[in-house]
């Protein structure tokens, strides 16, 4: 599974999906992050260290400095890596100021081969979540 994140809530709450996700399949995770070349900095390892440590097995960790789209660093990691599956978060915006913003989730989606979930910030993983699905596999 691949998560490509940021610092902000909506990565962290898709992110924690992922992990869970990953538990429940027994998949390894990698966490990309793209930043053009001049945001490159020493703090950015922090915050990526940081929601590492929420996963239960030790994700890789990818920090990627490009000046090419981020949607497309994005898929070409996603090929390298030979992911099932890219998680991602969103805002969740919606009418106009979707079309005014844009959504690197949503072109990233739009033209990937690989099976995209995204999971929007209104929307938050659930307590239990594991054993909810882990039951539902087991029911015929």
């Amino acid at each position: 599974i691949l998560i490509p994140v940021t610092n902000d809530i909506c990565s962290q709450i898709a992110a924690k999906h992922a992990f869970d996700l990953s538990r429940l399949l027994g998949s390894r995770v990698t966490l990309v992050h793209v930043q053009s070349e001049v945001e490159a900095s020493e703090q950015e390892g922090y915050w990526l260290t940081e929601l590492a440590s929420l996963a239960r097995f030790k994700p890789q960790i990818r920090l990627v400095s490009s000046s090419d789209s981020i949607q497309h660093v994005i898929l070409e990691v996603a090929q390298a890596e030979k992911v099932d599956l890219i998680v991602m978060g969103t805002h969740g915006r919606e009418g106009i100021e979707r079309l005014q913003l844009g959504s690197v989730a949503q072109a990233v989606a739009g033209s990937s081969n690989i099976p995209v979930q995204i999971i929007p910030l209104r929307v938050k993983t659930p307590q239990g979540f594991v054993s909810r699905w882990k039951e539902t596999l087991k029911t015929p």
